[in-house]
Parts: C-alpha cells; sequence; structure tokens
C-alpha cells in the first residue's frame, strides 16, 4: 500500500514540476470486472483503489482509469461499496504492466476482506500430490474436458486437510482461469502461461475423473494449496489468454489424461528433477519461465517435465458443410447491407469445439475481407447441425469502387486459434464457394408531394413546407453519414450549396442543408424534408431551388447532388400593424396575496405575425423603470423578495405594460395602479377589540383585530383619494357603521354564507384629488338574521393615491 500511495504521489509531483511526460512514459495496467449479489449483477455499486472510483453500470460492470505501473507491479487495495450490502476489500491486488486484472465481486450482506494470494515463491518445496499418484483415472472422458468441477471452498489458500468449507459446482473453464494467476505469475511469458494452463487443467481434469479427490467432502478438489490456489474473485487477461489458448488441447499418457504434478522450482534453471528423485515427473513452474525465455514453446515445455506423454486436439470431430452458403442476394448492390449464412454438421464421433465459424469474402483482385461470424462458446455435438448467420451493414464498403465478382468462403478458426483452409462440402447442396456480383449504386428521386409551394407568411415569422422524395435508385438513403454510408440531405441548388436566405438555425444542419426526417428510406421508399422557412427577409416574393446531395466521407461513396429540383416560390407577407394588450393587476394587493407583494398578469394578440414579447415597467421616484426587457412571460409577483423592490403598507404602486410583434410593432402602455394596504395593528382601536398575530393566519401579514362589541371604533387618517375596508365575511359575521370624515358613508354588513378572507368588505372614492381623510368603523352589535354572530373583522385599510 506505501509502494501504491508513492508512486502516486510521485507521478502528482511530476505534473506539478513541469515532468509529467517522465511520469507518462511508465507503461499501465488495467483493472475491470463485474459486481454482483445473489447472482444478480448490482448497478451503482462503487468501486474505489488508488485514490479514483467508478460505478457499476446495469450489468453490474465497472472499469477505472489506467494505473500507472513503475515497476514489476503495482500493489493496490480495491474497496467495493453497494447500498443495503457489506463492504468488499481486496488487498495487495497486483496490477501488471500491459495487462488487465479482471475482477469478480460478489457482494453479501456482511462485509467480507480478501488478499489476493501470490503464486509460490521461488525455491517452494509443495508439489501437487505424492509420488503415489500412479494409478489412471479410468471414469470421465479422456478427449473432452469436463464441463464443471466441484470445489471444495474454504476461503483460505493455505492447505489445511480439515478447514470449515462450502462444496460448489464451479464451470470447468473458469476454474482454470481463476486458479492459473494464483500458480503461475501472470507477468511471465505467454509460452510459460500457455504451459501453466496445460498443468493445471491436466491436474483437476485428472481428479475429477479419478471421482475426486476429497470424496468423503464430495469434492473433487480444494480451493488451497492443497490442491491448486482457487480464487474466483481475481483474474488477468493474460491467463485468460493462455487458458483460451490451450482449451481445445488435452495431455494424456497411455491414453488416459496424465495428472501433471508441479512445483516451484527456482528462477533461472530450467532443469528436470532427475528420476529417482522427490519431485521426478513434475513440471518446475520458475522452469516453465526460464524455457519461455529461451524461446521455447508450451508444448515442448510440456513434453520437457511430462516424460511419455502425448499433447492432441480435445476432440475428433469432423467437421463440414451440410448446406450453403446461402446470401441475401445473388447480385447485391454495393453499400446495401447483405447477409449470408451456412449450415455445417459434425460428422465425427466427438464434439467440436471452435472459436469462430465465419464467411470470407475475397474481391476481383484477391482482397479479402473477413464479415466475420457468430461465437461458438457451445460445442457442436457428433451428428450435430449448426447454422451461422452473418449481416453487414454494407457490402463492399471495404473495396472502394470495386463492383463485379466477388467469391463467398466458409470456414473456421479452430480451438487453438488456427485458421482453417476451408470447410470441406459433406451435403448434396453445399459449396464451399459462392460467387456474387457486386452492382453498382445508382442515386435517382423525383418529387412524390410539396405541401406547400408558394407559401405565404408574415415577417418576423417562420413557416414549414413538407417535401416528399421518391426514392427511384438501387440504394438506401439514409439521414446519418457513416464509415459505410454517405448522408442524404436536402442542400440548395442552382448554384449548388449556396447560402439560403430563409436559414433557420437548429432546424437547418447548416445553411444550405437540410436532413432527412426517416433515419432510413428503401429504393422504393418516400423521404420526408421539413423545411422551416425563415421570415427575416423583407417583405416580397422569392424563389428557393432545392435538390438532394448525398455528402460524408464514407470511402468510394458517392457525393454531391441528384435527382428531382424542388422549387418553392414563398412570400413574406408585411406586418405594420401593432399588437393589442391587456393587463391585469388587483386594485388592493390583498386581493392577490396575504403580504407585501402581488400578482400582474398581461398578454397579447396579434392576428398577423404574432406576439413575440413584453416590456414591463413600474414607476418609482419619479421615473418609469424595467422590471421585464422584451421577455416572453406573461405574469409575475411584483415586490415578492424584494423584487423589483421592496412594497410598503399604505404605497400605491403603478405598472404599466406593452407589446412588441414578431414584425418589430409595437403596442402603446397599458397601465394599473394597485395600492397595498396599512395592516390592522396600523390603526387606532377603541373599545373592547381582540387581535391574533399566527404565522399559519390567512389574513394580510398575517394579523387580524375584531370585536363583538357595540360602540367599538377603528380609526385611520389617510392621505389619497380612494379608501377600502379590507376584512372578512362569513356565516358568523355582524353589522358595522363607516364614517368618512365623521360622516355615516355606510352600514355594511359582512355575513356570507361561507368564509372569505382579505375581501374589499367597504370602498369610497374620495374625489379626484388626494386629500387628507378619516375613516372610522364603529362596530354595531348586530347581525344579519341569518348570522350566527355579531363579530366584525379588520384586517387593513387601502389607500389609492
Amino acid at each position: 500500500m506505501y509502494r501504491a500511495a508513492l508512486a502516486t504521489l510521485v507521478a502528482f509531483v511530476l505534473m506539478l514540476s513541469g515532468a509529467a511526460a517522465g511520469a507518462a512514459s511508465w507503461p499501465t495496467g488495467r483493472v475491470e470486472g463485474t459486481v454482483t449479489h445473489e447472482g444478480r449483477p448490482v448497478e451503482g455499486a462503487v468501486v474505489s483503489a488508488l485514490g479514483q472510483s467508478a460505478r457499476t453500470d446495469g450489468a453490474g460492470r465497472f472499469e477505472l482509469a489506467p494505473v500507472a505501473v513503475s515497476g514489476k507491479y503495482e500493489l493496490i487495495d480495491v474497496v467495493v461499496r453497494a447500498r443495503g450490502l457489506g463492504v468488499w476489500k481486496l488487498s495487495e491486488a497486483r496490477v501488471l504492466p500491459d495487462d488487465t486484472l479482471k475482477l469478480t465481486v460478489e457482494l453479501g450482506r456482511e462485509p467480507r476482506s480478501l488478499r489476493q494470494p501470490r503464486p509460490r515463491p521461488e525455491g517452494d518445496a509443495r508439489s501437487l500430490g505424492t509420488s503415489s499418484y500412479t494409478t489412471l483415472a479410468t471414469t470421465g472422458s479422456h478427449t473432452v474436458p469436463p464441463g464443471t468441477i466441484r470445489v471444495y471452498v474454504t476461503g483460505s489458500h493455505t492447505c489445511d486437510r480439515y478447514a470449515e468449507g462450502t462444496v460448489k459446482v464451479v464451470d470447468y473453464k473458469q476454474y482454470l482461469k481463476h486458479v492459473l494467476p494464483n500458480e503461475w505469475f501472470a507477468s511471465w511469458e505467454p509460452e510459460a502461461l500457455r504451459a501453466g494452463a496445460m498443468a493445471v487443467k491436466g491436474y483437476s481434469w485428472y481428479q475429477v475423473n479419478r471421482g475426486g479427490k476429497w470424496p468423503d467432502l464430495g469434492a473433487d478438489v480444494m480451493d488451497s494449496t492443497c490442491d491448486q490456489v482457487y480464487n474466483p474473485a481475481v483474474a488477468y487477461a493474460s491467463t485468460d489468454k493462455a487458458v483460451d489458448e490451450t482449451w481445445g488441447y488435452r495431455i494424456t499418457k497411455d491414453g488416459h489424461v496424465h495428472i501433471c504434478q508441479y512445483w516451484a522450482g527456482a528462477r533461472d534453471d530450467g532443469s528436470k528433477p532427475a528420476a529417482g528423485t522427490t519431485y521426478a515427473g513434475r513440471m518446475s513452474q520458475w522452469g516453465s519461465q526460464y524455457w519461455a525465455q529461451q524461446g521455447k514453446t508450451w508444448d515442448w515445455i510440456l513434453n520437457y517435465y511430462y516424460d511419455g506423454t502425448v499433447i492432441s486436439p480435445t476432440t475428433d470431430a469432423d467437421l463440414r458443410l451440410s448446406s450453403g452458403p446461402g446470401v441475401s442476394s445473388f447480385s447485391p448492390v454495393w453499400g446495401e447491407p447483405f447477409s449470408a449464412s451456412f449450415t455445417v454438421h459434425n460428422y465425427g464421433t466427438q464434439s467440436m469445439e471452435l472459436n469462430e465459424l465465419y464467411i470470407k469474402l475475397r474481391g476481383p483482385n484477391g482482397e479479402t475481407l473477413d464479415l466475420g461470424g457468430d461465437n461458438n462458446s457451445t460445442p457442436i455435438a457428433p451428428g450435430e447441425y449448426r447454422t451461422i448467420r452473418k449481416s453487414v451493414p454494407a457490402l463492399g464498403a471495404a473495396y472502394p469502387g470495386i463492383s463485379g465478382a466477388l467469391t463467398l468462403t466458409a470456414t473456421y478458426r479452430g480451438p487453438g486459434g488456427l485458421l482453417a483452409p476451408g470447410l470441406p462440402a459433406g451435403g448434396v447442396n453445399a459449396s464451399t464457394t459462392q460467387s456474387l456480383s457486386l452492382i453498382a449504386p445508382t442515386y435517382r428521386s423525383s418529387v412524390a408531394s410539396v405541401s406547400e409551394a408558394s407559401p405565404q407568411y408574415y415577417e418576423g415569422t417562420t413557416r414549414d413546407v413538407y417535401v416528399k422524395l421518391y426514392n427511384g435508385g438501387n440504394t438506401t438513403w439514409r439521414r446519418a453519414a457513416s464509415t459505410y454510408h454517405n448522408a442524404v440531405r436536402l442542400a440548395t441548388a442552382s448554384p449548388a450549396y449556396r447560402q439560403s436566405p430563409f436559414y433557420v438555425s437548429s432546424y437547418w444542419l447548416s445553411t444550405s442543408r437540410i436532413a432527412m426526417q426517416e433515419t432510413a428510406v428503401k429504393p422504393g421508399g418516400t423521404a420526408t424534408f421539413r423545411v422551416r422557412l425563415s421570415g427575416t427577409v423583407p417583405p416580397g416574393s422569392y424563389t428557393e431551388v432545392f435538390r438532394l446531395s448525398s455528402d460524408g466521407s464514407a470511402p468510394g461513396a458517392y457525393k454531391g447532388q441528384f435527382g428531382s429540383y424542388v422549387t418553392l416560390y414563398p412570400t413574406v407577407l408585411d406586418d405594420a400593424r401593432a399588437p393589442s394588450t391587456t393587463f391585469s393587476a388587483p386594485l388592493y394587493s390583498t386581493s392577490g396575496s396575504d403580504g407585501l407583494y402581488y400578482p400582474a398578469n398581461w398578454s397579447g394578440k396579434d392576428s398577423e405575425s404574432g406576439v413575440a414579447s413584453y416590456e414591463v415597467q413600474y414607476y418609482s421616484d419619479g421615473a418609469y423603470r424595467t422590471w421585464y426587457s422584451w421577455t416572453a412571460l406573461t405574469g409575475g409577483v411584483f415586490g415578492k423578495d424584494g423584487k423589483p423592490l421592496g412594497l410598503v403598507p399604505g404605497g400605491t404602486y403603478t405598472l404599466r405594460v406593452r407589446a412588441r410583434d414578431r414584425a418589430g410593432n409595437t403596442s402603446a402602455w397599458v397601465v394599473r395602479r394597485t395600492g397595498v394596504p396599512v395592516d390592522d395593528p396600523s390603526l387606532t382601536y377603541s373599545g373592547n377589540w381582540g387581535s391574533v398575530q399566527q404565522s399559519a393566519y390567512p389574513h394580510y401579514r398575517r394579523t387580524l383585530h375584531y370585536s363583538s362589541t357595540g360602540g367599538a371604533t377603528a380609526k385611520y387618517k389617510l392621505y389619497g383619494r380612494r379608501v377600502a375596508w379590507m376584512g372578512t365575511r362569513g356565516p358568523d359575521k355582524g353589522m358595522a357603521e363607516v364614517r368618512i370624515d365623521g360622516k355615516l358613508a355606510a352600514t355594511v354588513d359582512l355575513y356570507a354564507s361561507a368564509y372569505t378572507n382579505r375581501t374589499v368588505v367597504f370602498e369610497k372614492y374620495l374625489g379626484a384629488t388626494n386629500g387628507y381623510h378619516t375613516v372610522e368603523i364603529r362596530v354595531l352589535g348586530k347581525k344579519n338574521t341569518s348570522s350566527k354572530g355579531v363579530r366584525i373583522d379588520v384586517d387593513g385599510i387601502g389607500v389609492i393615491r
């Protein structure tokens, strides 16, 4: 851990000092893997190591950023966390240069800490099994590897014959992949790793065939040094590759799978133990690395250490073509999709394990193209038929400009990754090759329909015209370009690709091109293009010409304009009429809110180009100031959070709004004036009054004065030209008199079948000019015969100046 932290610190210091190029020259290793719980992928798990982290995707997969490796390996600690599950930690995981550490994380409810075991050190005297293993295993197959193996899992890699554990049935190939990096160093030469893969396979295969080494436990092998160290959490790309490359081979002696015992040996020593000594007949692990460094192959190394053994394929299958190849067309079009299929039959007595069955194409001048095929992880059993199908997005894309004769061949890669020359025919309808005639592409188009050839619309607006064009060629039109195909677009013509005055940003691909609506249009189909015409040009009559274009960078694909011309005759009309504007705001702010703010709403109407925006202003300090500057909003809350200014009780505020249409015409101002009432605590009260102040109260500024006592009064001196009393109506309200400057102005009955708060219960126009006045509210102690009470509420006094 100290070493990993030091490496990270050094890299950081180098970067700060301008010497990052030196650190960047270090080789890197990768860390990737999967996170599961109870066999299901865990999405969103956080995987951390060396100060970096990554989250798992929906399949439970993750990949960390490359790790700089300054020596033979870099030690890191990997921590995995997921909500609701225990923390998983792997200590001393080794990241190798130019290799990938592959982690398989199985989370549980409880935390789990693991330490990556190291392969046996130099000079380790441990040897698999003893010299008494001379009996040939007679059960099981000696030509086909087992499908599974029973592993007694203890979680400890130190041999303890009496350790507690659980038998787990493991896929045999995965077992080998999680044993090899714990028995051989993953950083060793590929030939040494291949020899190691064969050795761990031979030992474990032998134990399966003999019915298991531990019959009393019901297991074939243990996960510790009692047999081979098995760690299901750790694998490497290098060791996985060695297992895959040797999977199709077996090592036998006298026709039976050989046990392939081994021991550590010594560094730089390739000698094999002499007959009669302790480790006779066993392979030296360090010796395999030594011989690999001398240029020896993995099969030579095995034969050197294991006398009398034979290395041969794991199957005696006889694979031939049963039918085909079948093709989607004997005369495919260049650049168009193409598919081929063929059926194989195993005429042998053993299953056939393949890396790949695939289709190979040869061009007229000897060009070779691998169309690819299907991965065949499932063996082809004796007598079994297997049909392989392969599709390519654009046949001929690898041969720019070529048309004419091509030859199709079906072949395979064997279990060792070797390429077979071809599949022999075994069926009546089978052929080892198929001749094709690649047809040159043609691009033709004609006008199917135009929604509006002579559109008329007002300046400042846009108009959509839908153009449909018929694909009369033999090639599919595609909206997007790729490495295989160019894209078909509607482009300006006469001259081609000139800048159009009707270009609308984000609706055209460029100033001269418009994208097809459909993803792809096959020959005989119709493509749709939405042409949005801009009204930024001056009013008048125009002519605009388009034509289809194939453009992109696909090699050998057709480029240029083709097909029929599309001509539009747009007329942009003059809009000289200003829009109309409406504006609504409450006369008193309490009609719209319970605080020092109120809503204002506005709208406009324009039957020609349409309303584009609004300007809203407020009057303050002797001048109008901007609240909203040409906005598309149609409403706001004036005074909310002190914006655009803080309102005060007793104030009168003037707003005005005007609208502008898309042609630039502006309406006249529409003005609205609103009074913000004085709150009830500002009045002078006499007689018996009660008051409340609660944050959840529904009244103006959360306060209210009330009285049910006849003769009780509330007075307020004001300066203005209109006054209003804000109160409450309801089923238990009474009656009161309102006097202005000592004179009876009205007798107010506050009864109502339902409650309404912050409502105007009395209003009086006081004159055309502002003046000083006194308003008095006197409780009568009387009520409507329908009312349940005589209470009078005072919530505020509104004044308009």
